[in-house]
């Protein structure tokens, strides 16, 4: 449960949303966190992973884009991974005039 406003008042491909996980993200590090994937699915041609991040007193649902659908063949719209906690997460951000993505960039493992 997240008691960060920011996290409750806008949904997660919002871009204070995104913003505010990437600063969360930074301050308490990539490898103080625990992953756990959602869901998949494709908009405007692009590919997303839900992906649930926890710790450090950050508790919150990260829509994070997928450069290469290819790479993650795991995560797929109706995969058997939901759930699934996953290690070695990378994540990345990506900020234009449009407001911020967090991008998926790699993931060590999968457990089941």
């Amino acid at each position: 449960m997240t008691t960060n406003p920011v996290f409750e008042q806008f949904p997660s491909r919002s871009k204070e949303y995104k913003s505010e996980l990437a600063k969360q993200i930074k301050n308490i590090g990539l490898s103080n966190l625990q992953y756990w994937y959602e869901t998949a699915y494709e908009r405007d041609g692009k590919y997303y992973a839900i992906i649930y991040i926890q710790g450090s007193g950050l508790c919150a649902e990260g829509e994070l884009f997928i450069p290469d659908r290819n790479k993650f063949t795991a995560f797929r719209p109706m995969s058997g991974y939901r759930g699934a906690e996953l290690k070695g997460v990378v994540i990345k951000t990506e900020q234009d005039s449009a407001g911020i993505d967090l991008v998926l960039i790699s993931v060590d493992r999968i457990i089941d």
